[in-house]
């Protein structure tokens, strides 16, 4: 039994079929079904619970107390078939998904070939609307999605998560998943890799969305949004330079670990604002000159404002890194394509120069693949630290890694860290952290979706969370 769904009563098998398929369209799987001739007992399995019990119209003249009945089926000469449910159930989110699903159903009768559809509830979701009476949750996760994330970086998605927040259908979908399994950047990418349409406009996208729900919410429940930009590696490279030498690097969520290669990429610096450190009318040091390692396949733009460290020495060695591993719940392979195409299907539709940059970051990983770990980050964070070679300074970082955590969760990895040998490069949002937040010289900008750089707790710059931006404070 899951999110209130208590028992679903079919009376006769293709409509146990239908309804079975149906809940799984509306993403659970109730623990309870019934198939049986008596339809005052379908129907009590609905009075009892905000489950639903599809009953033939003859069993209606015997309604259960306290049940509300709808017809599903349309204008064709069928055989009329009906939804029970708890009156008071309709709000249900859980139940909500499920009415949808049994809407866009394939009839399951005997004999049918074509798959015809079920009568629309235009009804039943006027009833539900009503009911509702408040912004969903995942609504508001999507509209914070649309305005924060992707205002000023992919028009493509912002729309898409502006029209996903106000449909009432596709929010009850997703709220048949797991609050963690809702997010945006995974709902799109799951579309994209299966082949769906996220560039031809909403309609298409809900359209089709809906139609394939069960492979979509499939893909959302089996894979993790884990977007790994090689392009961060921009930001931590001054705070990389600036330690004892040689490291060993070791990640934190590393998904394919394509962050674990610093001293594999290109690097060109890009003076932001006027083209001087914030405030001071001196020009950025080392502007606009490319340096890094010879014939790499990636080069990484940075704009830069304020005093970040870039010495002359940096252009002419890198960080030497001897070591490096990472942990992830669910490692990719850089080896298998299955895994490079979810990557691939993580990068927002107009940035194409993502796109080429993760291509020839996988590349670089291929020649010398990296040591990861599946495990939870703060059991096996502290194996690996000690797996470290003697003489390199171990270095623990991590990038929009955890958000993911409760914040019980991530004071235990800031208590781990504290007690570790070695340094602690945090790039998080910036209210993730809450001992990094308090010591932040200035506020993020309104609606930027900076990260917070911190090296140790003490933060030293804002970046963007692709590794597009670096504003270096003049307090670090």
């Amino acid at each position: 039994m899951r999110d209130g769904c208590a028992a679903l009563g079919m009376v006769v098998s293709p409509r146990m079929v239908c309804g079975w398929s149906s809940c799984g369209t509306a993403g659970f799987h109730p623990a309870v079904a019934v198939d049986g001739p008596d339809h005052a007992a379908a129907q009590g399995f609905a009075a009892a619970g905000p489950g639903a019990a599809l009953v033939p119209e003859l069993g209606l003249p015997q309604r259960h107390p306290g049940v509300a009945g709808q017809r599903l089926s349309g204008p064709e000469p069928v055989r009329a078939l009906h939804a029970a449910v708890r009156e008071d159930a309709w709000g249900q989110p859980v139940l909500g998904a499920l009415v949808d699903a049994l809407v866009g159903a394939p009839r399951a009768t005997a004999g049918a070939s074509g798959g015809r559809r079920l009568g629309r509830f235009d009804h039943l979701r006027r009833r539900r609307k009503g009911m509702r009476g408040m912004r969903s949750d995942t609504g508001e996760l999507y509209r914070a999605f649309a305005e924060r994330e992707a205002r000023g970086n992919s028009p493509v998605y912002q729309a898409l998560a502006e029209r996903v927040a106000e449909d009432e259908q596709s929010c009850a979908l997703l709220d048949g998943l797991p609050a963690a399994k809702r997010q945006p950047n995974l709902l799109f990418g799951a579309v994209r890799h299966l082949g769906g349409p996220v560039t031809e406009g909403w309609p298409a996208f809900r359209d089709w969305a809906a139609e394939h729900w069960a492979e979509v919410s499939a893909t959302m429940l089996e894979r993790r949004t884990q977007t790994n930009e090689a392009g961060r590696c921009a930001t931590l490279l001054p705070l990389l330079a600036a330690l004892p030498q040689p490291l060993a690097l070791i990640e934190v969520g590393a998904s394919a670990g394509l962050c674990l290669y610093p001293d594999r990429y290109r690097y060109r610096y890009l003076a932001g604002e006027d083209g001087c450190e914030r405030g001071t009318g001196t020009p950025v040091a080392g502007f606009g000159v490319e340096f890094g390692a010879e014939a790499s396949p990636v080069t990484l733009d940075c704009t830069v404002s304020g005093p970040v460290p870039l010495p002359g020495s940096l252009r002419e060695r890198l960080p030497e890194v001897v070591w490096r591993a990472g942990i992830d719940l669910n490692p990719l392979d850089v080896r298998a394509e299955e895994d490079m195409r979810w990557l691939e299907s993580l990068v927002w539709p107009e940035q194409t120069h993502r796109l080429d940059r993760l291509r020839g970051a996988v590349l670089v990983a291929r020649a010398e693949p990296p040591l990861l770990v599946r495990g939870d980050l703060n059991a096996a964070v502290r194996e690996l630290v000690a797996q470290a070679p003697a003489g390199a300074t171990p270095v623990v970082f991590h990038s929009a890694v955890l958000a993911y955590l409760p914040p019980e969760e991530r004071e235990e990895f800031a208590a781990t860290m504290r007690e570790l040998p070695g340094h602690w490069i945090s790039n998080e949002a910036v209210s993730v952290l809450a001992s990094v937040a308090r010591r932040l010289p200035r506020p993020a900008p309104t609606g930027s979706g900076l990260f917070a750089l911190a090296l140790d707790e003490r933060p030293v710059a804002f970046t963007g969370p692709h590794g597009q931006s670096l504003d270096w404070f003049a307090e670090a």
